[in-house]
C-alpha cells in the first residue's frame, strides 16, 4: 500500500505537526506500506503563514494532486489546506483531511491576551482583521472535512466539535499520538527518584498565549511564595518570542531568578535537560494530543494542565484544573514539591505509567486498520 503525507511546512521533528506525520510513517512503513511526502518545499514555498500563503498553498496543492493523486492508496493531508470537491480527485484514492490542532475551537475559544498598552494598541489595530482572518481558515477547515473521506482528530473533544459542525460521524476517527522507541529509551533514562537540589518545575513549549503565557507570571509569583527556592525551566519557549532575553521581559524583575529559560535545542537533547526536574506544568489553553505533556509524563514527570482539548487524553482528572485557575494551578504544584520523597517518587511512577500506551508502533497499526477498512468499503 501507498500513502503520501502532506504538510503545509517543511518536515523538520522539531516541528509539531511534521514530527507527527514522521512519527506515524515510520511506524506505518516498519508495517509494510510505502510512505512519500509532501511540503510546501516541494511545491516551491518555505513556511506557509498568513491568509495569502495558505492560499497559495492550496491551490498549488490542488494543481500537484490533480496530476498525482491517482497513484496512491492513500493521501493523508492538513485539514485546512484542501477545500475543494472531492469529485476533483482521484475517486479510488482514500482522502484523508487530519488534524494536529484543530481549527474550529481555537476560533470559538477566548484565549486571554497580554495586558498593556501595546497589546490594546494591536488588538484595535488589528484584532478585526485577524478576526477576518480566522474566518477564512475556519472555512477553509469545514470545506476540507466535509470533503474528505475519512477525519481524523487526536482527541475526543475535537470530535464533539466537529459532530457540531456537522460532520458525519461515520467518517471521524480519533487516534492519539505517540513516542517511538528511540524517544521513549532516551526520555525513560530520566531516574524515578525525586532529584536532590531545588525543586523544579519544568514546561515545554513555545512560550506565548495559547500555551499559557499570560499567566506564567502570576503561576511563579504564587508558587514562590510558598517555595522561595522553586525554580522554573522553560524548554522550547522559540516561537513569537525568540530569546531568552525577551521571555525574561514577560515576568517583573524580583520573579526572573527563578527561571532557566532554553529557547531551543536539538530533539534528541531533550532526556539531558529533565533531570534536575521534579513535576512538569502545562497550562494551555488549546491543543490537539501535547507531545510535551507525553515527553514529560515519560520522563517520570507528574505533569498539572488545565483541563482544555489535548491534556485530558493522556492525564487523570485529579491533574487538571480549570482552564485559566492559576491559584488551583499553583496550589497542585506547590503540593507536590512539598510532599516527601517516597511520595512524590511515588507520583513519579504513575506519571511514567501514564504515558505507556501512547507507542507509534501500536498508534501505526491502528491507523492502517482504519484505513484499511475504509479502502475495502465501496465507494460511495
Amino acid at each position: 500500500m501507498r500513502i503520501l503525507f502532506v504538510s503545509p511546512n517543511p518536515f523538520l521533528a522539531e516541528l509539531g505537526a511534521a514530527k507527527v506525520l514522521l512519527g506515524v510513517a515510520d511506524a506505518m512503513g516498519s508495517l509494510g506500506w510505502d510512505c512519500d511526502f509532501l511540503s510546501s518545499v516541494d511545491l516551491g514555498m518555505a513556511f506557509v503563514t498568513g491568509i495569502a500563503g495558505r492560499q497559495e498553498f492550496v491551490q498549488r496543492l490542488r494543481e500537484k494532486l490533480h496530476v498525482i493523486s491517482g497513484d496512491y492508496d492513500v493521501i493523508d493531508y492538513d485539514h485546512v489546506h484542501l477545500p475543494f470537491a472531492r469529485s476533483e480527485f482521484a475517486r479510488t484514492t482514500l482522502m484523508v483531511a487530519r488534524s494536529v490542532l484543530l481549527m474550529q475551537p481555537g476560533a470559538m475559544m477566548r484565549i486571554p491576551r497580554r495586558r498593556g498598552f501595546q497589546s490594546i494598541c494591536s488588538a484595535l489595530i488589528r484584532g478585526r482583521q485577524r478576526s477576518r482572518d480566522m474566518a477564512e481558515v475556519v472555512a477553509m477547515a469545514d470545506q476540507t472535512m466535509l470533503g474528505a473521506d475519512l477525519v481524523n482528530v487526536s482527541n475526543t473533544h475535537d470530535r464533539e466539535q466537529l459532530l457540531r459542525r456537522g460532520i458525519d460521524s461515520g467518517k471521524i476517527f480519533v487516534l492519539p499520538f505517540g513516542l517511538n522507541r528511540a524517544d521513549r529509551q532516551g526520555l525513560e533514562s530520566v531516574p524515578l527518584d525525586v532529584p536532590s537540589g531545588q525543586p523544579t518545575v519544568c514546561f515545554i513549549g513555545t512560550f506565548d498565549e495559547r500555551k499559557g503565557a499570560g499567566d506564567f507570571p502570576s503561576l511563579v509569583e504564587e508558587v514562590s511564595r510558598s517555595i522561595p527556592r522553586v525554580r522554573f525551566k522553560l524548554l522550547g519557549t522559540a516561537g513569537l518570542l525568540r530569546t531568552a532575553e525577551q521571555v525574561f521581559a514577560r515576568f517583573p524583575t524580583r520573579l526572573r531568578a527563578a527561571l532557566e529559560v532554553v529557547p531551543s535545542f536539538p530533539a534528541q537533547d531533550l532526556p539531558n535537560l529533565l533531570p534536575d526536574c521534579w513535576v512538569g506544568v502545562f497550562p494551555s489553553y488549546l491543543e490537539g494530543f501535547p507531545f510535551a505533556v507525553l515527553e514529560m509524563l515519560a520522563a517520570a514527570l507528574p505533569v498539572v494542565a488545565y483541563d482544555a482539548p489535548g491534556p485530558p487524553m493522556m492525564l487523570p482528572d485529579k491533574w487538571l484544573v480549570p482552564a485559566g485557575d492559576v491559584k488551583t494551578l499553583a496550589h497542585r504544584l506547590i503540593g507536590w514539591l512539598t510532599a516527601e520523597p517516597p511520595a512524590l517518587r511515588a507520583i513519579r511512577i504513575e506519571a511514567r505509567a501514564l504515558s505507556q500506551p501512547f507507542r507509534w508502533d501500536e498508534i501505526g497499526r491502528r491507523t492502517i486498520s482504519v484505513y484499511n477498512e475504509a479502502l475495502r468499503a465501496p465507494p460511495v
